[in-house]
């Protein structure tokens, strides 16, 4: 039976060579660390003429140099901050295309984890999808809105009871996860959805001082069923369709009068 080689990675090489730097004996160091005592001892004669050896890469070499492989890491990081987040298949088939190129060697499927091993700045993270629109808001667009809405309340004195917040939240039959290579650390990972199929809108309104106004329902196509009104058990909702289920200019218009209607001590004003 072979020997067996000791199992540390770069980090408990990199203690033992500072344990020894700051007194520790070195022969004993190694016997503590199961570190080959040759090779402590050369990282730590490196160390004190400061000039750091890189731990030698265990098995084979990789398939494709370390440029090719920078490129693979960069188009990763370029596709995530576009919104466009690769997955493990992407990887793979932008990898074949290379090697073709450079070695024309074919890949196999665990080439993908020794990748990642050797750049750990990468990871297999679950992307969160977003529309295009909502993608869209920028910051400055959010600023101009706000400081908009403060110029209009400061100036005409408007209590909570007249401030209200409206908004169109859609209910997805689908909403498409998938797995992506991204940058460790990444807060927020997510791709644009080119397309997402609704099965159901509704309109929510309420004011700042916490006046709820019934939501408004928004079925896809010309018709609702009646069976819809008798299931519905929120007093004064309304219900009705537009094609796909969004809200359109002329259906908004129309909310409005439901607004005033449902809210009679507004025509004071």
């Amino acid at each position: 039976m072979g020997k067996q080689r000791a199992k540390y990675g770069d980090k408990e090489l990199d203690d033992a060579v500072q344990a020894v730097l700051a007194g520790a004996q070195l022969k004993a160091t190694s016997k503590e660390r199961n570190i080959a005592h040759s090779t402590l001892k050369k990282y730590v004669a490196a160390a004190r003429m400061n000039a750091p050896l890189e731990a030698n890469r265990r098995g084979p070499p990789p398939m494709l140099p370390k440029s090719s492989e920078d490129s693979i890491r960069d188009w990763i990081l370029e596709r995530q901050v576009s919104g466009h987040p690769v997955g493990r298949r992407d990887v793979i088939r932008k990898e074949q295309q290379i090697a073709e190129l450079v070695c024309s060697v074919p890949v196999v499927e665990g080439w993908l984890w020794r990748f990642m091993e050797r750049h750990p700045s990468l990871s297999l993270r679950k992307s969160q999808s977003i529309t295009k629109a909502r993608n869209e808001v920028e910051e400055s667009d959010l600023s101009v809105l706000f400081s908009s809405l403060a110029k209009v309340i400061i100036e005409n004195k408007m209590g909570a009871a007249r401030v209200f917040n409206v908004d169109e939240t859609a209910i997805e039959t689908k909403r498409e996860h998938k797995k992506v290579v991204v940058t460790n650390g990444s807060k927020n990972v997510w791709h644009r959805d080119i397309k997402t199929q609704f099965h159901l809108s509704f309109v929510a309104c309420r004011s700042a001082n916490g006046y709820v106004i019934p939501p408004l329902f928004i079925f896809p196509g010309e018709s609702v069923s009646e069976d819809v009104f008798g299931t519905c058990q929120i007093p004064g909702a309304g219900v009705t369709t537009t094609e796909k289920a969004f809200m359109t200019g002329s259906l908004f218009a129309r909310w409005l009068r439901f607004f005033f209607l449902v809210m009679p001590f507004l025509h004071q004003f």
